[in-house]
């Protein structure tokens, strides 16, 4: 197995292994925000573009990756969760 697929799999181990526990302790537990996607601070620092209009393209793209998150939710660096006594 290669070192990707290697961390790929840590990861999801240990995200299984949290949202274990925590469910220990609420009746839910679930993934629901999704920030910062890869790329998206490329689009912000793009200096050939005003700030107004850097914000507007990655806010654009946020909102795609968003409405297709089912194929989307790997290119995210950042999940929030939502517990629930």
């Amino acid at each position: 197995m290669n070192t990707d697929k290697q961390k790929y799999s840590e990861v999801i181990k240990a995200n299984i292994a949290l949202h274990s526990k925590i469910s220990e302790h609420y009746n839910t537990c679930e993934p629901h925000f999704y920030h910062w996607y890869i790329g998206q601070a490329a689009l912000i620092n793009d200096e050939k573009f005003s700030k107004e209009e850097r914000f507007k393209h990655a806010d654009v793209m946020d909102t795609i990756l968003q409405r297709i998150l089912h194929l989307s939710k790997h290119l995210f660096k950042y999940v929030g969760f939502i517990a629930t006594k």
